[in-house]
């Protein structure tokens, strides 16, 4: 029987940077290889526990991006709870001011705007929470369902977290 895989605390059911886990000793790089996490974008693991869904791929879009960028387009529908709008593989649309130089990465369309952007997306840890951040849990159980306790309507993401335009 395999050993049961090794998932600190601070990193189940999150999505994280792979180098600041490494960093603050709660990972190896060799660990962040293992069947517990998924790479999702560059340096950004998640818990392989969590759905592979369009919020997944924004909450890791999200922690490459500056402060300013916000999530925006059929990416922001699918927060606002427009399923159709995104599936996981399609590109994540941010919006940013023109005075942000953001380009456009693989799996980001960058949009930009002459409006303030509303920010403030992040804790202190460095974890996206968008538009929520998931409960924290341990429990097992199968892939490709929430966690414990995550419902549809913790998906509504309030206005300073995403933005809707025609």
């Amino acid at each position: 029987m395999p050993p049961p895989p090794h998932r600190p605390s601070a990193l189940a059911w999150r999505v994280f940077r792979g180098s600041e886990a490494v960093r603050r000793g709660l990972l190896t790089r060799h660990q962040l290889r293992g069947a517990s996490w998924i790479r999702v974008r560059q340096d950004v693991y998640a818990d392989a526990r969590l759905d592979r869904d369009h919020a997944l791929a924004c909450q890791a879009t999200m922690l490459r991006l500056p402060p300013e960028a916000v999530i925006a387009g059929p990416s922001a529908a699918y927060l606002h709870g427009v399923t159709h709008a995104a599936g996981f593989d399609d590109v994540v649309h941010v919006r940013v001011p023109r005075t942000v130089r953001l380009d456009s990465l693989g799996g980001i369309r960058v949009h930009t705007s002459d409006a303030v952007i509303p920010s403030g997306r992040f804790g202190v840890d460095g974890t996206a929470r968008i538009p929520a951040a998931l409960p924290r849990s341990d429990r097992r159980r199968p892939p490709g369902r929430r966690p414990p306790g995550w419902s549809p309507s913790g998906r509504s993401a309030s206005s300073t977290l995403c933005w809707v335009w025609a």
